[in-house]
């Protein structure tokens, strides 16, 4: 059965041209793709305005403590 189905999928790639098999790569690598470029956006995102946010208020916390807060940051957004 496998051999079967082997077979046919190596005849319908062999019957296709080189720019129909880079359409089809690109077409499912857009949709399985995606989500993580979504995703990737909005940790972007959470982190900018964290950032900012943190970097706006750094003159209001001790500066000893500036460094352990940025890094608690840090590790926090990459936990998500």
């Amino acid at each position: 059965m496998s051999g079967l189905i082997l077979n046919m999928l190596r005849n319908y790639l062999e019957s296709l041209t080189q720019k129909e098999i880079r359409q089809l790569v690109n077409d499912l690598l857009g949709k399985e793709l995606r989500p993580l470029s979504y995703l990737g956006g909005l940790v972007g995102l959470m982190t900018g305005l964290g950032v900012g946010v943190i970097g706006s208020n750094l003159s209001m916390i001790p500066s000893d403590s500036q460094g352990l807060l940025i890094r608690s940051f840090c590790l926090w957004c990459y936990r998500l």
